[in-house]
């Protein structure tokens, strides 16, 4: 199955059931994380928080919460439909590193079937999207305005869980890295404009960072 965006996958998940959307007010201040645990146990839906909250505080974006919490959803996610056709999908990834050839015409066809699949996962280049919607620069942007959430007891901040982190070192450097690094990095809010970020001393962020020291 292809999806177009995120708001396409999550159509799809609603229609077959594994999603379900929480209209009531629910706090990003350790509800919410509760509530998101004690489905994952049960190998529950993904939660979609339509009204978040804290305190008084009244949030507009809604929070996303277990998308993948079960292998089901991570195969429809991947273009799969169950748990043996994620295991495809998983040796197509595999045989980009080391190819081996297919063991039957069956084998060959499932195969090539995954492949399309993942081929349809690609990024593609469109003229206007919907995260540019709403474009906040230099003062106009506020972290505190984002349903950040506090996940547990004893945790100094919120935490942006899930962040998406682009770098690339410095290119007038003699060895200058060429490649662009993306990467998943926890980020503690601790103004409306500044985050701490945690990255071990060997992942891209940090090389790149270090470049620059």
């Amino acid at each position: 199955m292809k999806y177009r965006d995120l708001r396409d996958f999550i159509g799809g998940l609603e229609r077959v059931g594994e999603l379900r959307r929480v209209a009531e007010p629910v706090s990003v201040r350790l509800e919410m994380t509760a509530l998101g645990n004690r489905v994952l146990q049960a190998a529950g839906p993904a939660l979609l928080f339509e009204h978040p909250v804290e305190g008084a505080k009244s949030y507009e974006i809604p929070v996303l919460t277990n998308l993948f919490g079960t292998t089901g959803r991570v195969a429809l996610g991947m273009g799969a439909h169950n748990a043996s056709e994620l295991r495809d999908v998983g040796r197509v990834l595999a045989s980009l590193k080391e190819p081996e050839p297919p063991k039957g015409l069956k084998d060959t066809g499932r195969l090539l079937q995954m492949a399309k699949a993942l081929w349809d996962m690609k990024p593609s280049v469109v003229r206007s999207a919907a995260c540019q919607e709403v474009v906040l620069d230099g003062a106009d942007v506020d972290l505190t305005d984002l349903p950040v959430q506090t996940c547990w007891p004893g945790d100094v901040g919120p935490l942006i869980t899930w962040g998406l982190v682009i770098t690339r070192g410095p290119q007038q450097a003699p060895t200058a890295r060429r490649r662009q690094n993306l990467g998943i990095y926890r980020q503690q809010v601790i103004g409306p404009r500044q985050t701490i970020m945690r990255w071990l001393a060997h992942r891209g962020g940090a090389l790149d960072f270090r470049d620059f020291a």
